[in-house]
């Protein structure tokens, strides 16, 4: 992909602010989803892309797509998570953040998505920053309920459109930051001998503005060599079917019509920056990227190094010490590599 077409993609949602969002419609079947062992034929088993593409088949049983809304905002700044949401059991979940700041054309919850990484940071699309500058007040809700309000202290943004974001406090335990991939990831995923044939996509979770979450396509993984910072031409990115194919189309064959975002032409929408891109392993969400663009966002595996270093100096900034936030990534040391 070229990379001046990366930046002007990201331009898309960056002046996002300026054009109003569609509702999002959340409706399906369950009946219809195939046998697993149809699915995963081309797949090898044992690879990455195999467990994943399983495991996110596994995720949606006895569940219902239509339960696909994570939050409701009660009335201000009051929310109540859904526990039919089918990813709620997952200890991640609660570290998306529920709402407050501003957000793009008067939606609700507010604010552009961000995730937490560490008990006092979080990620963040960079191009979103106009809308929770320092100072912003910032919502999370465990899965009790309980409201923990914290404000943006500090931020520093590096790369393609990556953004971190310190609290004033750290959040208490029961939030569970999310893991990165290591950087080793697209060695570990990519490639049609790693299991994951040229056509044959598998399934990663996305966000929308309004904290509904849903399937999309995972197309490619490139990593890069500097840490995410940009430095060695094409910078370490993802990319998937934002927009490139029919609602349903790939769904309908993997995991059954009604667990996509059903909002024609379009997956995803403006104002869906900043959402989550997550990919199911094992029993935690792990953290991909945060939504930059209609088909392409920031690779977090290649930019981990970085992450954790501005971490640190965002730290020490406040009075901290270097490594007194740790931001893990999930170990796949058991799953074979094709460098």
């Amino acid at each position: 992909m070229n990379r001046n077409a990366i930046w002007i993609t990201g331009l898309i949602l960056a002046v996002e602010v300026f054009f109003a969002d569609s509702s999002v419609a959340q409706s399906g079947r369950i009946d219809v989803r195939p046998t697993s062992a149809t699915t995963v034929a081309p797949f090898i088993p044992g690879s990455l892309a195999y467990h994943v593409l399983t495991n996110a088949l596994g995720t949606t049983n006895g569940f219902d797509p239509i339960h696909s809304n994570c939050l409701t905002e009660l009335f201000g700044a009051q929310y109540t998570w859904n526990t039919n949401l089918w990813l709620f059991r997952f200890p991640e979940i609660t570290s998306l953040n529920s709402g407050l700041g501003i957000g793009a054309s008067g939606q609700s919850p507010g604010t552009y998505g961000m995730q937490l990484i560490t008990q006092r940071h979080a990620i963040m699309a960079k191009h979103t920053t106009f809308a929770n500058p320092v100072g912003t007040l910032i919502a999370f809700t465990d899965k009790n309920g309980k409201i923990y309000t914290n404000h943006i202290q500090s931020m520093k943004d590096f790369g393609l459109d990556i953004n971190i974001v310190q609290f004033s406090d750290a959040l208490p335990a029961q939030f569970v930051p999310f893991r990165l991939m290591p950087t080793n990831f697209a060695t570990v995923y990519m490639t049609n001998l790693a299991g994951n044939p040229s056509g044959v996509r598998i399934p990663v979770v996305a966000g929308t503005y309004d904290r509904h979450l849903y399937f999309m396509s995972l197309t490619s993984v490139h990593n890069d060599t500097d840490g995410g910072r940009g430095t060695s031409g094409m910078p370490g990115i993802i990319t998937y079917d934002g927009g490139s194919v029919s609602p349903g189309m790939w769904l309908t064959n993997q995991i059954g019509y009604g667990w996509g975002e059903n909002t024609s032409p379009l997956y995803i929408k403006t104002g869906d920056s900043s959402s989550p891109i997550i990919m199911i392993v094992r029993t935690n969400l792990v953290l991909l990227s945060s939504l930059y663009s209609f088909g392409v966002s920031p690779d977090y595996a290649s930019a981990g190094p970085t992450i954790q270093a501005t971490v640190d100096t965002l730290t020490v900034a406040a009075g901290g010490t270097n490594g007194q936030y740790k931001v893990e990534t999930i170990d796949l040391s058991s799953f074979p590599s094709y460098p």
